[in-house]
């Protein structure tokens, strides 16, 4: 995904040697980066450090991000061309679903499911600033005991590529 300079940022995606991220998610991100020039950028968090609109890693615990499937897209809903953008990108990824394959999509204060289905999202306020999307298959974390959590299948797909490239510029061409 391009160098990496020394804040381990490789092209607006974070990295950490020997922990990357899925297939799936590394196709995300560089799909994003190629075709939806605001999420190259960095923000400025509020202990004034820039981070990248795109952010896979967390802290380093047991999670979705940290297996490496998950991918976050900073867009602040209190900024309204940001809000829009994200309603675009969501759109992009429902039509896309079914060769993405992805399992959840969380925004504000409503999530999607692996079926496209919408409903509240009620369990915390932190998706305000950004849209999470994940491949996380929770049936086989269950299964190891929750003790790790194993890539599904889908998490190998990579072949949504020219699909979602094709999508995002119908949409991000208008803007």
């Amino acid at each position: 995904m391009g160098a990496c300079t020394g804040l381990g940022v490789c092209k607006g995606l974070q990295t950490f040697e020997g922990n990357k991220p899925c297939p799936a998610v590394r196709t995300l991100a560089q799909v994003l980066l190629d075709n939806v020039s605001l999420l190259t950028e960095t923000y400025v968090e509020v202990n004034g450090a820039p981070l990248p609109r795109l952010q896979w890693k967390k802290d380093g615990t047991l999670n979705r991000h940290d297996a490496g499937l998950a991918l976050d897209l900073i867009l602040f809903a209190n900024r309204e061309s940001e809000k829009q953008l994200a309603s675009e990108i969501i759109e992009a990824f429902l039509e896309c679903r079914p060769e993405m394959q992805w399992y959840s999509i969380i925004y504000m204060n409503f999530q999607y499911d692996r079926f496209g289905t919408r409903s509240p999202y009620t369990e915390s306020d932190l998706h305000m600033t950004h849209i999470h999307i994940d491949w996380l298959n929770y049936g086989l974390y269950e299964q190891t005991g929750k003790t790790s959590i194993p890539w599904p299948s889908e998490a190998y797909r990579t072949g949504f590529a020219d699909i979602l490239t094709e999508r995002l510029n119908r949409t991000y061409s208008s803007w």
